[in-house]
């Protein structure tokens, strides 16, 4: 990277130049499809932070999440992609396209609501009906686990660097 050459944009640029380069090109779609679930994973990585963009800021345009909508959920391709390698990924970001519906943060076209409800019921009804013959790996994703332990101990030292009391919230460690 040449430090010298370094550009700022605004955040609804730089959205749009990532939506456009690389989430909703078709190319780049491809590319991640090689990997199986690690690139299913990274696609829906991808799809989630679109969503926290816009959960945070209001930046990404209604014709975002449409496209997204009809390039991993109305795309039979796309779609048995991820269901056959991460069908839990896909599971999420459904859920989350329609919660962003549901809240007011996108506008949605007709057609691509319609078609994710639908393609959205199906993953359901496939998730439930695959549950009892679970063997293996279910979700490519990967969760961070804490314990009880690392809790307390996160607790006691943030108590004693004196973050939690200025706040209010030191509980019990």
């Amino acid at each position: 990277m040449d430090v010298d050459r370094a550009e700022v944009r605004s955040l609804s640029a730089e959205i749009l130049r990532v939506v456009r380069t690389e989430l909703l090109n078709p190319q780049w779609i491809d590319g991640l499809k090689t990997h199986g679930c690690a690139g299913a994973s990274e696609i829906a990585r991808r799809v989630g932070r679109v969503y926290g963009w816009d959960a945070t800021t209001g930046e990404v345009d209604d014709w975002i999440f449409d496209d997204i909508a009809r390039t991993f959920f109305l795309d039979d391709e796309n779609r048995e992609f991820f269901r056959e390698h991460d069908v839990w990924a896909l599971e999420e970001r459904g859920r989350g396209l329609l919660e962003a519906h549901e809240r007011g943060m996108w506008d949605a076209d007709k057609e691509a609501i319609r078609g994710l409800r639908e393609a959205y019921l199906e993953i359901e009804g496939d998730l439930e009906e695959e549950m009892g013959d679970v063997t293996g790996r279910v979700q490519c994703g990967a969760i961070d686990v804490i314990t009880p332990d690392e809790i307390r101990d996160w607790r006691r030292s943030m108590d004693r660097a004196g973050i939690l009391r200025k706040r209010g919230d030191a509980g019990n460690p």
